[in-house]
């Protein structure tokens, strides 16, 4: 993903890492619901519309939850958000970052090496430059279904990345 943001990389990284560890663990060790809020500061982010990094100083806010039903569906739900501001390193224009990401698992299955069910993954990330600037917006849906078999029976993935409203390939 050359060219995005490096938060929207590192939070990509970040929701993946813990996906793969909830899916790897059996579902009644895991707890209802844990939050986590981690702070940073310095961090450089790249406006691919401006052409200019900034160093943001923000949070980022984890939320998992899981569930088992009766019927022996597990749901995980995960979402990370981040929000941060900065000044650009070449004008000390005000930026100010938002990003969201939000999974969703539906899974069934005794062992998660073959399990059916659906995930579904979808990012917002929004900056904003101070004054008439154009602002950037990058926004990805995943959705994959797998059948008891554990093969994928149907996947969809949409993009969009704005500047200024204006749309940018993929």
């Amino acid at each position: 993903m050359r060219g995005q943001p490096r938060a929207f990389v590192s939070s990509a990284v970040v929701a993946g890492a813990l996906i793969a560890t909830v899916l790897s663990s059996a579902a009644s060790a895991a707890p209802p619901e844990s939050k986590e809020t981690i702070p940073f500061a310095g961090l450089p982010i790249f406006d691919t519309c401006t052409k200019e990094s900034f160093l943001a100083t923000g949070v980022v806010k984890i939320r998992l939850k899981t569930a088992t039903s009766h019927g022996g569906v597990t749901h995980f739900g995960l979402a990370i958000t981040s929000k941060a501001k900065g000044p650009g390193l070449l004008t000390g224009t005000k930026y100010v970052f938002i990003e969201g990401d939000h999974e969703h698992a539906n899974l069934r299955g005794a062992s998660l090496d073959l399990f059916s069910g659906t995930v579904t993954a979808v990012t917002k990330v929004r900056i904003n430059g101070q004054g008439k600037l154009p602002d950037f917006s990058l926004h990805i849906q995943i959705h994959v279904t797998v059948n008891a078999n554990g093969e994928p029976t149907a996947s969809v993935v949409r993009q969009r990345i704005e500047c200024g409203g204006e749309p940018l390939p993929a």
